[in-house]
């Protein structure tokens, strides 16, 4: 799976604040597990979002929220 990635790492790498990787990781839009209190990403499903999202983007469908296809069809949290 790779690094395990904290909220602030992920707010850095998806260019977004703290309180939306929060949001987004609580609605299950992109993968996340926790230990303790504490929320947590591996880096290599961050990457598989952000291919994801360009992917998108190349196809018009992109904006700076959550795409059409993303918000139907989120990565599951247990890849």
């Amino acid at each position: 799976m790779g690094s395990i990635m904290t909220i602030e790492e992920v707010a850095r790498k998806l260019r977004i604040s703290k309180s939306t990787v929060y949001k987004y990781a609580e609605a299950g839009r992109i993968p996340s597990f926790k230990i303790g209190s504490c929320r947590r990403f591996f880096e290599g499903e961050m990457d598989r979002y952000l291919e994801l999202l360009t992917k998108e983007h190349r196809e018009g469908a992109g904006d700076c929220g959550l795409s059409r296809a993303e918000e139907s069809n989120p990565l599951p949290v247990g890849l």
